[in-house]
C-alpha cells in the first residue's frame, strides 16, 4: 500500500468518514493535513481519492506521496503498526 498526504477544502470529518467507509486509514494532523493508507495502491488510486472528494463536493488543495516520518518508522520497527 502507498500513503498519501492531502489537504481539502470543506468539511474534513465528513471526508475522513468517506474514506474510511471506502477502506482506507487515515489519521489527521495538526497542520489539517490527512494522512490516507491506501491498501494495494495502483497509479490510479489518486484518481480515487479525487473522485471520492468530488463527489462529496470538496476540493483536494494538496495531494503528494507521504514520507514515512520517524514516529512511523518507530512504530514500524517496535512492532505497533
Amino acid at each position: 500500500g502507498r500513503v498519501y498526504e492531502m489537504r481539502i477544502k470543506g468539511d474534513q470529518q465528513r471526508f475522513i468518514e468517506v474514506l474510511k467507509t471506502a477502506g482506507y486509514e487515515v489519521k489527521d494532523t495538526d497542520d489539517d493535513v490527512l494522512r490516507v493508507f491506501i491498501p494495494g495502491a495502483t497509479d490510479d488510486s489518486t484518481k480515487v481519492l479525487f473522485t471520492l472528494a468530488a463527489r462529496e463536493r470538496l476540493q483536494v488543495r494538496h495531494l503528494r506521496p507521504s514520507i514515512p516520518t520517524l514516529e512511523d518508522v518507530f512504530a514500524k520497527a517496535v512492532g505497533e503498526v
